[in-house]
């Protein structure tokens, strides 16, 4: 990771954690391009805002508390164009047969932070039933929404993504999942039936629901895993938050379901780091004692996802290892190699080119991927 990124996240969880350190030099546009990267601009502003404007911590200008301040109402408004879109579609989806269930950013915002504008969120993330996804697409579809190609088969994308302007021309996106994840093998770990058990409905939201406490915490544990990619401050933020907020109870189950399903050094891993960042004492919980319980080697399915030089079409070749079945393994290389036209023309910028350049982007994805090699 870029060291001034480093510096900036540190010192923004500092902050928000309400222990200001130095501000490191950096070129306010630069500290203001970080936090909004990161997620956390809004939860900055507000924890200078709690300090007091009588009280910057040392070496923040009233140039970049002004910039932070215009982006922070800037977030308000983002949420509560999202807000209403949400209040707006989500009843009438279930009113046409879809219950859905809030998860990521768009559920923990709803109960696990002060003001749902401090957990930004670009898209409003719902869960469905897998046999409601073309009903789902016909309503988004009939309300005006245009709806992204995706690969959404039997084996493969298992979310598509509807989007429209709203009132103030500005972009709002549902992104409609049908399963945990795009990895089967992730998904198979935290299946829907777990992820709606201890759910909790939406004050005047009819039809739609809330991911229960340690059931989030799962989801943002794997979301981390399945991304490949460095964690985002608010994503680790979240974890910090969920961690504190388990009941013991919870706790046991969290970890009852991370051993049974080979997710218990993924979690413990994404726990530490989230706790690097936003230390806390956690006694009651006797977290540090389940850690050294499970010791520090990972077991096979751990190991292979917190392998950070795993690629996604080593995870696409794990997930075809697992289908059981010769037809069901044949069904998933069809659809990862030959995908709906509507989706190459979208993913390779096709959408003026002709049968021959189209023909081309699938010679290229066939001979590009290789998916059944190891």
């Amino acid at each position: 990771m870029d060291q001034t990124v480093e510096l900036v996240r540190h010192w923004a969880a500092q902050g928000i954690a309400g222990e200001w350190g130095d501000l490191p030099d950096i070129q306010p546009a630069v500290i203001i391009e970080v936090l909004e990267a990161e997620g956390v601009l809004p939860l900055v502003f507000e924890a200078l805002n709690e300090r007091g404007a009588s009280m910057p911590p040392e070496g923040i200008s009233g140039n970049l508390i002004d910039r932070l301040r215009t982006r922070y109402q800037l977030a308000a408004v983002r949420d509560l164009m999202q807000e209403t879109s949400l209040k707006e579609r989500l009843p009438a989806l279930a009113g046409n047969g879809v219950a859905s269930l809030l998860i990521k950013g768009a559920g923990l915002c709803r109960w696990l932070y002060p003001k749902s504008f401090l957990r930004p969120r670009s898209d409003i993330d719902v869960l469905i039933s897998p046999e409601m996804v073309d009903r789902a697409i016909q309503h988004f579809l009939g309300a005006g929404y245009q709806v992204t190609p995706t690969c959404l088969g039997r084996y493969m994308t298992h979310q598509f993504s509807a989007w429209k302007q709203n009132a103030a021309d500005k972009l709002v996106t549902f992104d409609v999942h049908r399963a945990a994840s795009n990895s089967l093998l992730i998904a198979e770990a935290l299946p829907n039936h777990l992820l709606n058990t201890g759910s909790i409905p939406v004050d005047g939201l009819p039809g739609v629901s809330r991911l229960g406490a340690w059931q989030s915490l799962a989801l943002a544990c794997l979301h981390l895993a399945a991304g490949r990619e460095h964690p985002r401050l608010i994503w680790l933020y979240d974890i910090f938050l969920l961690v504190k907020t388990l009941s013991q109870d919870e706790v046991r189950e969290f970890w009852r379901w991370a051993s049974e399903t080979e997710m218990l050094q993924v979690c413990v891993y994404f726990v530490r780091l989230a706790l690097d960042y936003f230390p806390v004492k956690l006694d009651h919980h006797d977290w540090g004692s389940l850690y050294a319980s499970f010791g520090d080697k990972p077991i096979e399915l751990s190991a292979i996802l917190l392998n950070t030089s795993v690629s996604y079409n080593d995870l696409r070749r794990l997930d075809l290892k697992s289908l059981p079945s010769l037809s069901q393994k044949l069904g998933y290389v069809s659809e990862f190699l030959f995908p709906p036209v509507a989706y190459m023309r979208e993913r390779y910028g096709l959408e003026r080119q002709g049968a021959a350049a189209l023909a081309a982007a699938y010679i290229k994805r066939l001979f590009g991927n290789n998916l059944t090699a190891g």
